[in-house]
Parts: C-alpha cells; sequence; structure tokens
C-alpha cells in the first residue's frame, strides 16, 4: 500500500475493513466433536457408535447467501467392528452454487471391539441377570418380562452354536500335532 501518508494508508486500510465486514459474515456450520449420527455397528460388543465432527466446520461467506448453502453427508448407514476411536467413518461437506467451501471428516467417538466368545457369554450372563431382577409385582411389565425370556433363550441359542463351532475346530486333526 504505497500511500503517500500515513493518514492515508489508515483510511484506505479502514474502507477495506468497512468493505469486509459489511459485505461477509463468518458461517459456523459444527464444532468438534458435535454428534451428527449414530450408526450401526455389526458384529461389535456394542450395537452402535455416535459419529463426531473432526474438527470445527466453517467459512467466510458473501450476507444473505446463508440460507443457501447446501449440506452433503457421506455416511455409511452400518459398519462392522472393529472400529478404533477417532476412524475415519466419513465426510460432510458444505456447497454453495456447487461450489464446495468446507468439507469435514466425520469420526468415531468411540471404539467398538469386535464381539468373541467370552464377550457374548458375558452379555448373555448379564441379560440373565437383568431377566432376574424383573419386579414380579408390576403386572404392566409382563409383556417386557416374556420378551426379556425370548430374548434370553435365541442368545443362549446362539452361544451354544458359536461354542459347538468351537469345539469342532479345537479337535480337528489340524490342531493336535502327532
Amino acid at each position: 500500500m504505497k500511500a503517500p501518508s500515513t493518514k492515508v494508508r489508515f483510511e484506505e486500510a479502514k474502507k477495506l475493513l468497512d468493505y469486509g465486514f459489511n459485505n461477509f459474515s463468518f458461517q459456523q456450520f459444527g464444532k468438534k466433536d458435535d454428534v451428527i449420527k449414530n450408526i450401526t455397528v455389526n458384529k461389535g460388543v456394542t450395537s452402535n457408535v455416535d459419529c463426531i465432527l473432526k474438527e470445527d466446520a466453517g467459512t467466510l461467506i458473501k450476507k444473505g447467501n446463508e440460507k443457501k448453502i447446501e449440506q452433503t453427508l457421506n455416511l455409511e448407514e452400518n459398519i462392522s467392528a472393529p472400529v478404533l476411536e477417532g476412524q475415519k467413518l466419513g465426510e460432510m461437506s458444505f456447497s454453495l452454487d456447487g461450489e464446495i467451501l468446507s468439507t469435514v471428516d466425520i469420526v468415531a467417538k468411540n471404539s467398538v471391539e469386535k464381539i468373541n466368545l467370552f464377550t457374548m457369554s458375558e452379555k448373555i450372563y448379564y441379560s440373565w441377570i437383568d431377566l432376574l431382577r424383573w419386579d414380579k409385582g408390576d403386572r404392566a411389565n409382563l409383556s417386557h418380562f416374556l420378551w426379556r425370556i425370548l430374548y434370553y433363550f435365541v442368545l443362549n441359542n446362539i452361544l451354544q452354536f458359536m461354542t459347538k463351532k468351537w469345539d469342532r475346530f479345537a479337535l480337528s486333526p489340524l490342531s493336535h500335532s502327532s
């Protein structure tokens, strides 16, 4: 800024700043760790995981265009375990008139381990304990109680099936050396 004096230089800088503040604004799209969605995790110790923004998302835009911003979410509905904390699960982009303004990664809020024989038997055990906690005097929960019994028997059958598979594997000729 080659201005003849400091006063002229200051006035020109003031005009630029006034123009910027009068015509543009910062649009915040989301903050770091905002939960975007909860998705299903197949074969995991827990059945779902929260998807969060990896970082703050926002940009400067011309005033009056705030309502024209389009949001695009690219995220799978369900994934398979294991899932690591901070693992990228997708991304979210924000665009205006077809031009992408900002893109931010969506990551897993916490880890989800893959289910195994031990965690499945633990789940069944705690389901059985919960089943026994039912208040027998509360008749309104009778249908809930019956569903819990059905749930227990289904999980028990799954555990028995996995145990048979495990025993068959352990007794196979390849697992023993002669």
